[in-house]
């Protein structure tokens, strides 16, 4: 899957867009008031959610596991969910098609 660099104000403006067709089912629209309209007001106290740890780590702690740790996002990580998504249909599969007619997917499964 590209997923190209895209301008702040060119991607809101897109989702804000995408919110007046009452079909989409963008799962980002609920969220959208978390989204300044510009950039460099984003993490501000009136637009940016709460994303506290706190109880998540608590909730670890209760349940003896407090080892877990988040990994990085990395290519390879956003490689495994695409591919698990694209093999339950949740998204489409994605292929890139080379010269000789054959398709290999763009991300490898990680062991």
């Amino acid at each position: 899957y590209d997923v190209p660099d895209v301008d702040y104000a060119l991607w809101r403006e897109k989702l804000v867009n995408a919110g007046r067709d009452d079909h989409n089912d963008n799962a980002l629209l609920p969220l959208l008031p978390a989204f300044a309209p510009v950039r460099e007001h984003m993490g501000g106290i009136k637009t940016a959610p709460n994303f506290d740890m706190a109880k998540f780590r608590d909730a670890l702690d209760a349940a003896g596991l407090a080892h877990l740790k988040c990994p990085p996002v990395t290519a390879s990580l956003l490689s495994v969910y695409f591919n698990y998504w694209s093999q339950i249909d949740y998204i489409p599969s994605h292929s890139m098609g080379d010269d000789d007619g054959n398709d290999d997917t763009m991300f490898e499964m990680e062991s």
